[in-house]
């Protein structure tokens, strides 16, 4: 990595701040490498242009020519891309791409650009590769011939590589300056050959620092942009693969890929059934590690903590608490220990944590709770202690923050229904005027706690049984939806709407009736999906009080997966339908890339797929 940085120096001409000091020495060397563009050579070869499937691998660079590895016949040239930009190396009809040395692990070459100076309302610049199946080299001059309906990868999953993305004099830069987090990110595209307009199916992948990460996609994460017409939008056809790139979303940029593979099969076993196909553990993978990246903060005391908002700093419990449920399950114990160090930094007097706080300071916004992030935390903890993970006495832990929720976070009201109120200082019984909210009711979690702490089994089992009888109220008043607030004798808070809030009980409702079968968690679901199938599945934004761009993980994904107990049959479709209508544009605010639509977009995916479940046995 310190090679090809001292090398974008020279090739620069010391554009970038750091030029010249230690780096100095190398710098002759290294511009010798690269500032003599290279021709062709005569060539004449031929490809095919259907995978076998038996030989993934598509280039590790190390034959360092302009041509990806001959695997299965497979033939494809290297090219760059830009609007505008001064960008190097260069590939095009006449002039060779050049791999730089360096790259993953004791790799000898990786696929490496750097650019500067790109139309701001295009981006960056890339690089990538064509399949082909003839290639002809006379004169200097490159002539290639595509695969005449597209690569032929119908058989295969997805795509794996290395990549490391490098920020310059940027990396200092605060939250605030960087508020979608894209100076670090880079969008992987697959185009096929019979998408319209350049709007290519891609990712955007964002990297949490300067170092080279393995990143693995399955097919189904693509998605196409947001600015073409609906009618330019086809689904992705894996049997028409064109091109391969990898394109900055800053007009600056410097970044480097290696050992790129095509994807079959997975190495993990879902614990509970998977409801679609195409997801893997590893692209989940990916999701998380982009999560983080976007949203997870170190800080100097070595805690970390999520902020939900890059302007303001802002963290919070529940961030807190959706983090550590998905350390558990994607089974990253530095990620969980870290969190956990702020979970302890911020209880309040009850033992409970303050709701809102800045990233990484020490004061607290909000000393109060709220009872839905600390129901994740302690269902967090008890996950850790089964998985027998060392650092803290996560069962002790647990057991106090269980009984602190039933305590302070719970009342009767009337004399007979228990309910969970709002936190430790606000919710609670209509009578006293307060009111709940439904998305904080997590059954599936009460279960586990009263096998986790026996002598309560009575008081969780209880909570279950009434908040279902809420949850069955509510629906009842709003043909299957449920509101984002309600109060404790079934009656509405007005307005009542289905919005942010109440888009995540289907993820609450669905994680009761997977863990255990619960029938009562089976009714709700299926009142749900009985709506949404009237009028024509998740997309139709009259189910929801947002407007028509809200079309992210939050909205869609939790109504797609009401089918899980509905009709199982119509979850596939649905998550299809899901997956390839999300807003995902970079500087988007209303499709996945914010905090929240992004972290539930990782739990619905985590519960289609059977990689969300429960230790103790369901």
């Amino acid at each position: 990595m310190k090679r090809f940085r001292a090398w974008v120096l020279v090739l620069a001409g010391c554009a970038f701040p750091g030029c010249g000091g230690q780096q100095a020495a190398a710098q002759p060397a290294l511009a010798r490498v690269v500032s003599h563009a290279e021709g062709y050579r005569d060539l004449i070869k031929d490809g095919l242009c259907q995978a076998k499937g038996e030989d993934l691998l598509l280039d590790d660079m190390e034959d360092n020519d302009y041509l990806i590895a001959d695997a299965e016949g497979r033939l494809a040239s290297w090219f760059t891309f830009n609007p505008g930009c001064t960008q190097f190396p260069i590939g095009d009809k006449t002039t060779a791409f050049k791999m730089i040395p360096g790259g993953a692990d004791d790799s000898r070459y990786m696929a490496a650009t750097i650019g500067k100076g790109c139309q701001a309302s295009w981006s960056g610049g890339g690089f990538g590769f064509q399949f082909l199946s003839h290639v002809e080299v006379k004169g200097g001059v490159l002539d290639s011939t595509p695969c005449a309906s597209g690569y032929d990868a119908s058989g295969l999953d997805g795509i794996a590589f290395d990549i490391a993305v490098w920020r310059d004099d940027t990396d200092a830069d605060p939250p605030a300056a960087d508020p979608q987090g894209v100076r670090r990110s880079v969008r992987v595209q697959v185009c096929t050959s019979d998408v319209k307009n350049f709007n290519c199916h891609g990712y955007n992948l964002t990297l949490p620092d300067d170092e080279w990460h393995t990143v693995r996609l399955t097919w189904k994460q693509l998605q196409q942009e947001d600015w073409a017409a609906s009618t330019q939008k086809v689904a992705f056809n894996p049997a028409r693969l064109d091109k391969i790139q990898w394109k900055a979303m800053v007009p600056t940029f410097h970044f480097a890929i290696d050992n790129l593979k095509f994807q079959k099969g997975s190495a993990h076993t879902p614990p509970l059934k998977s409801h679609i196909r195409g997801i893997s553990y590893e692209s989940l993978e990916t999701d998380y590690h982009n999560w983080k990246a976007r949203h997870l903060f170190t800080c100097p005391d070595g805690r970390a903590e999520v902020m939900i908002n890059r302007t303001f700093g802002t963290g919070t419990s529940e961030s807190t608490g959706y983090g550590l449920l998905l350390a558990v399950a994607m089974n990253d114990q530095a990620t969980f220990g870290a969190l956990l160090q702020g979970f302890q930094k911020r209880k309040n007097t009850h033992g409970l944590m303050a709701w809102s706080f800045p990233v990484c300071g020490d004061a607290l916004d909000d000393a109060n709770s709220a009872a839905d992030a600390d129901l994740d935390i302690a269902m967090a903890l008890v996950q850790a202690s089964q998985k027998g993970w060392k650092g803290a006495d996560y069962a002790g832990l647990g057991k106090v923050l269980i009984t602190a929720i039933k305590d302070f976070a719970t009342t009767t009201c009337n004399s007979k229904l228990t309910v969970l109120k709002l936190g430790d200082a606000w919710g609670g019984c209509k009578e006293q005027t307060q009111y709940l909210n439904p998305s904080y009711f997590s059954p599936a979690f009460y279960r586990e706690f009263g096998k986790f702490i026996p002598e309560q089994a009575a008081f969780w089992t209880k909570l279950a049984q009434d908040s279902y009888q809420l949850l069955g109220q509510y629906q009842s008043k709003m043909d299957g939806l449920v509101p984002d607030w309600g109060f404790s004798d079934g009656s509405l808070r007005e307005p009542s709407k289905y919005g942010y809030e109440a888009c995540r009980v289907p993820m609450r409702i669905a994680t009761d009736f997977l863990w255990h079968t619960s029938a009562d968690a089976g009714r709700v679901l299926t009142n749900l999906y009985s709506l949404v199938d009237s009028v024509g599945g998740p997309y139709e934004t009259t189910l929801y009080a947002a407007s028509a761009k809200d079309l992210n993980s939050c909205m869609l994904g939790g109504l797609a997966l009401t089918a899980i107990a509905g009709n199982p049959a119509q979850v596939a479709p649905w998550v299809d339908q899901w997956l390839s209508t999300i807003l995902h544009a970079p500087t988007d605010t209303l499709g996945d890339n914010p905090y929240f639509q992004g972290t539930m977009r990782l739990f619905y995916l985590l519960l289609a797929t059977g990689y969300f479940a429960p230790l103790s046995g369901g």
